[in-house]
């Protein structure tokens, strides 16, 4: 009786083991896209166009009609005129149908203006808030982020 219930115990921690390892190496795909959402707030606040861009599908546009390259050369000018930005990704939902995800959230973005020899302004500081919709596919690569649809915006200054 002792080694059936050895084996019961042992079965139960191997289970355990491999489904631990499945989910870190493999996450669902709502985690997974979280994931992703997460990892491109890091990399605008870290200023990585490169990492941006990694996460981009190539047919990404922005509801404005604004293609990948472009945002490109929207994030460089930016990046120079913005320091110490803070991006804070609240009320993520995943809708998973498919090969495509939908992302409903809200999202504060906040930063320093950077000050230039020609402006007479002093430093000063710039926020807003926004709900915004991200449509994410899946492809070979993974899932990549296909649009970016705002739904709402409130600046703060």
């Amino acid at each position: 009786m002792k080694i059936f219930n050895r084996w019961y115990f042992w079965a139960l921690v191997a289970f355990v083991a491999i489904w631990v390892l499945v989910q870190t190496f493999f996450p669902p795909a709502q985690a997974r896209i979280k994931q992703l959402m997460k990892s491109g707030a890091k990399a605008v606040e870290h200023k990585s166009a490169d990492k941006i861009m990694s996460l981009l599908d190539p047919e990404f546009q922005l509801e404005s009609g604004m293609d990948k390259e472009t945002l490109r050369l929207v994030l460089s000018k930016l990046f120079v005129k913005y320091d110490n930005i803070r991006i804070v990704i609240d009320d993520m939902r995943v809708v998973v149908e498919g090969e495509k995800a939908e992302v409903y959230f809200s999202a504060w973005a906040g930063a320093t203006v950077a000050a230039t020899i020609t402006e007479k302004m002093p430093v000063r500081k710039a926020g807003a808030t926004e709900d915004a919709v991200a449509v994410w596919r899946k492809g070979k690569g993974g899932w990549k982020l296909l649009e970016l649809n705002h739904t709402g915006l409130e600046e703060e200054f």
